[in-house]
């Protein structure tokens, strides 16, 4: 229970935090006419 409670919820609200910011910075990123991969994305075909 107390893994859940200090590991568990603050990942979470990284991961959601995470999931507005970027695709927010890749909007701002296709606005400008740049490129931009999610990091930490696993490239499989070059």
């Amino acid at each position: 229970m107390l893994s859940l409670v200090v590991i568990g919820i603050p990942l979470l609200l990284a991961v959601l935090v995470l999931t507005i910011v970027f695709p927010i910075i890749g909007g701002v990123k296709a606005n400008n006419g740049e490129l931009w991969r999610y990091p930490l994305s696993i490239q499989f075909l070059s």
